[in-house]
């Protein structure tokens, strides 16, 4: 249970709030390759705005969304080959935000020179774009294994949250909630008594092991503060090395970006984007599967929807397999800690040399194997969507 000034530190992400601070000190996703092209995209991260868009060398850059001219919105710029041009008075800016073009200033005068947007580093890779917005030098890009390992299949897409985004990372140390809220996609594990459940604290935030009571071994990771990293062996589907990212839009919502990625022994390999999938708070398909009658794709926004738009903390009850949310608030109120002293919040990395981040996440005793689809039959009955097929 928390008091409504500590449930107000941990949900609020806005600038100069204390959890907005420390959550600028990581990279976040801004959205896929397809997303950004040769007009403006408009990024909404943090409860900031700022500009995306693809200069003549192929290079997305990043911008604050308001021209430093008089204000007005670079969304309604226009894409040239050196950079973003601003619609109002024609101001021209690079991706690093040097104003190269002020048409309407005398031709000697050396004013864009003084001029700088504010301009934010991004990085590529696997199908999405990332940015940092946060204090600078810009930490090193971590090398997680979905991100840079090329020996599978990926899936990639987003998709809209309609809540706050702690509710939605404390679901992910929920690992004790499979066996109710997907009982559906686990029938073998409904309602069962795990042996045995553990939250270990890990560099880049916390190792989980589950064992059921039919020798189901269950590891997946979390990693500090908006990463999940499992492995998902639904109805109808094969295995998949599933990791998802929960980027906060404001304190109101947040963004769900998603690899799937099929284990494979031989190539040649694909990455393939999905459509970007909107979501409507309180529409959730239906779909009759003995349980909850609810569609697969939308159980865990259902629990996480219903506790509101920012849970109320204050009148909860946590039990003993309530410990993980216990520790990841734990950690979030150590790193916003770090972060006000002015050193690094966990899992930050400054050595852009690393090795690549191996988090590889398993379920045993459910017919894990690669390229098998395991309960085909039920997996149809449940509409169960492929992640290639979104």
């Amino acid at each position: 249970m928390l008091n409504t000034e500590e449930n107000a530190l941990l949900t609020q992400v806005g600038p100069q709030t204390p959890c907005g601070d420390m959550l600028r000190r990581y990279w976040w996703p801004i959205g896929e390759y397809a997303d950004i092209g040769k007009a403006p995209v408009v990024v909404r991260l943090l409860g900031e705005e700022f500009v995306a868009f693809r200069d003549g060398d192929g290079e997305v850059g990043m911008l604050d969304l308001q021209c430093a001219h008089r204000g007005a919105s670079l969304e309604f710029g226009r894409v040239e080959d050196q950079g973003l041009r601003c619609c109002y008075h024609g101001w021209l800016f690079d991706r690093d935000g040097k104003c190269l073009d002020q048409p309407c200033e005398p031709v000697d005068s050396n004013f864009k020179d003084r001029v700088r947007q504010g301009a934010y580093p991004v990085f590529e890779v696997s199908g999405f774009v990332f940015a940092y917005i946060g204090p600078l030098p810009a930490p090193a890009f971590p090398k997680y294994d979905l991100l840079f390992n090329d020996n599978c299949n990926k899936n990639v897409y987003g998709r809209d949250m309609q809540s706050n985004w702690l509710q939605r990372v404390e679901n992910m140390l929920d690992m004790l909630h499979v066996m109710c809220l997907h009982a559906s996609l686990y029938p073998e594990l409904a309602f069962t008594r795990p042996k045995s459940y553990d939250w270990a604290d890990r560099w880049y935030g916390v190792q989980m092991d589950l064992t059921y009571p039919n020798g189901t071994e269950d590891r997946h990771h979390y990693v500090f503060p908006f990463i999940n990293r499992v492995q998902v062996m639904r109805a109808g589907q094969e295995p998949f090395q599933f990791m998802q990212w929960v980027a906060p839009v404001d304190d109101t919502r947040c963004i769900s970006y998603q690899i799937w990625a099929s284990e494979a022994e031989e190539g040649p390999y694909s990455l393939n984007t999905g459509k970007f999938q909107h979501t409507v708070r309180g529409e959730y398909k239906r779909v009759e599967d003995g349980f909850w009658n609810i569609w697969e794709r939308d159980q865990d926004d259902v629990a996480t929807d219903s506790q509101g738009i920012v849970a109320d903390r204050t009148a909860e009850h946590l039990g003993v397999s309530d410990r993980g949310v216990i520790l990841l608030r734990k950690m979030i109120g150590d790193a916003i800690d770090a972060a006000a002293r002015g050193e690094d919040p966990q899992g930050v990395l400054r050595d852009a040399d690393h090795e690549i981040i191996d988090l590889y996440a398993w379920k045993t005793e459910l017919g894990g194997v690669p390229g098998q689809i395991r309960s085909a039959e039920l997996g149809e009955k449940l509409e169960i969507v492929q992640p290639f097929d979104l």
